[in-house]
């Protein structure tokens, strides 16, 4: 019996049909990788609402038809070149991009954290635990007695004894007032003031030190960004322990600052576990 010989095989129609077919299985195979598709832009009834009222809240005002549509074709410019770039990868190893990408996914979780409301109980268990972040403040009145720097030089530690003398002998008297450099923007005499606000004008040095004199007495220096002071503490509050109704607003901010920041970790940790990650570092260099 005669076998077929190999151009009477390659004539066989059943043969060009499987041939074809895998060509074109091939070629179907690979299309998108030769010649990717461009896909398409579709601006949907939402979309455009959405682009004139953005225009209505920057212009008060609705826009035109023309500027409507001008508005249509910069969202498709933008789509456009925007897909066109992540087709070539522009995107892969942009730090600001990347960077940018993050906190848009960090931002959608911080605000679905902070759309929870705190409980009376959750509020109070915060402010137990953050007790030093809420203490009331004390409170002090003073007197005080100003020397320049600039001006005293070199004497001024030995002005500085002089007038506490003065200041202590002359303690129930007024004419103290008189002693010292004058500063138009500091007064001789300070109702009872919180810390804080004394610090606002001396300084966080020169608040903390008033705590620490004897009230009634002159005493000094006490330093300050003006220069040195004599002080004299007329009266002292001490700070008494604030209840949740006192500090309600602040504990609940920061509550919710707190949630926000766990939430964020919590998904990042969520996210990082479905990773297999390797990390391989450089060997180190021999000296």
């Amino acid at each position: 019996m005669n076998q077929p010989s190999v151009t009477a095989w390659w004539r066989e129609p059943l043969v060009h049909f499987l041939v074809l077919g895998a060509l074109l299985f091939v070629v179907n195979s690979f299309w998108d990788q030769w010649f990717p598709s461009q896909g398409n832009i579709v601006v949907n009834e939402g979309r455009v609402r959405m682009l004139a009222e953005n225009f209505r809240r920057t212009w008060q005002r609705p826009p035109t038809s023309p500027e409507l549509d001008g508005l249509i074709e910069e969202h498709i410019r933008d789509e456009i070149l925007t897909h066109e770039a992540q087709r070539l990868g522009l995107d892969r190893d942009d730090t600001v991009i990347r960077r940018r990408l993050r906190q848009k996914l960090e931002i959608i979780t911080e605000e679905a954290a902070a759309s929870a409301q705190a409980t009376d109980a959750q509020l109070q268990d915060y402010l137990t635990k953050h007790a030093d972040d809420f203490r009331g403040e004390s409170r002090v009145a003073f007197s005080q007695i100003f020397l320049d720097p600039t001006k005293r030089g070199a004497r001024i530690d030995a002005d500085l004894k002089a007038l506490l003398e003065q200041a202590q002998r002359r303690v129930t008297s007024t004419n103290w007032q008189k002693l010292g450099d004058q500063l138009f923007v500091l007064k001789p005499d300070y109702a009872l003031s919180g810390e804080r606000e004394v610090a606002t004008i001396f300084g966080a040095d020169f608040a903390s030190a008033l705590l620490d004199l004897k009230p009634g007495e002159w005493s000094g220096p006490v330093r300050s960004g003006y220069g040195v002071h004599l002080v004299k503490v007329n009266q002292v509050e001490a700070a008494r322990p604030v209840t949740l109704a006192d500090v309600r607003p602040l504990v609940e901010r920061e509550w919710r600052n707190a949630q926000r920041k766990a939430g964020t970790e919590a998904q990042y940790q969520q996210l990082r576990a479905g990773y297999q990650i390797v990390v391989k570092r450089p060997q180190p260099t021999a000296p």
